[in-house]
């Protein structure tokens, strides 16, 4: 503390120091508060920006999550179809002659596949997804019996069996909602439809499905 020449406290500079000191402690508790609100005003909007993003996000995936549900219960559906059509087209109608067990849209299976394999003469129908790996659970033996697309100049629905045996001798088709892919000798070849959305399958003769998108006049098998 400073004294004057005779040794005494000069007040008038205490005070001034005193009112500095509190002047500097209101100012700087001010320009904090300041600073404060003002990185919540800032902060405040992304913090609500962030959670509305969050909450965007969430709802693209939950809808993306129903969409893919609905898109595997469609295929679901196509499989099941084709199991009850095709058990029923060649063990019940099977003294029908000639006619069409039933058409199928298959621009419903989205990007599903369904596959039909000839194991040993028995015709194995599976469900694939889009990079064709077997869906758990969807594969079924459905009989012996031949099945596959009708190619240009190969037969026609009023063939003979001898002629199928030799035309459909296929280790597997594959349908897409695009085309059909068959293994023949070994090679893919691929069958384009003028509609994919409404494929027939026709039983010709006993123990045969031809697969086309014309079912030529037939009527459809009965019970």
């Amino acid at each position: 503390m400073k004294l004057n020449k005779k040794g005494q406290i000069n007040w008038g500079i205490v005070v001034f120091v005193v009112v500095i000191t509190v002047v500097f402690f209101i100012i700087f508790d001010v320009t904090r508060a300041g600073i404060v609100r003002s990185s919540d005003s800032v902060a405040n909007p992304f913090k609500k920006w962030l959670n509305l993003d969050i909450e965007a996000d969430a709802e693209k995936q939950k809808e993306a999550e129903r969409v893919g549900m609905e898109l595997l219960q469609n295929a679901v559906g196509l499989y099941n179809k084709i199991e009850y059509v095709v058990v029923k087209c060649i063990g019940r109608n099977s003294k029908n002659g000639i006619c069409a067990c039933d058409s199928f849209d298959f621009t419903k299976l989205g990007d599903y596949n369904i596959k039909i394999t000839s194991e040993g003469g028995t015709q194995v129908l599976e469900l694939l997804d889009s990079r064709k790996v077997p869906v758990p659970e969807k594969r079924t033996a459905l009989g012996n019996f031949l099945i596959g697309p009708l190619l240009a100049g190969s037969v026609l629905p009023s063939d003979t069996i001898d002629n199928y045996k030799k035309s459909l001798n296929y280790k597997y088709i594959i349908i897409s909602s695009r085309n059909i892919i068959y293994n023949q000798g070994g090679t893919e070849r691929q069958k384009d439809f003028f509609s994919i959305s409404q494929v027939n399958f026709i039983k010709p003769v006993n123990g045969v499905i031809v697969i086309d998108d014309n079912n030529y006049g037939n009527k459809k098998c009965v019970s």
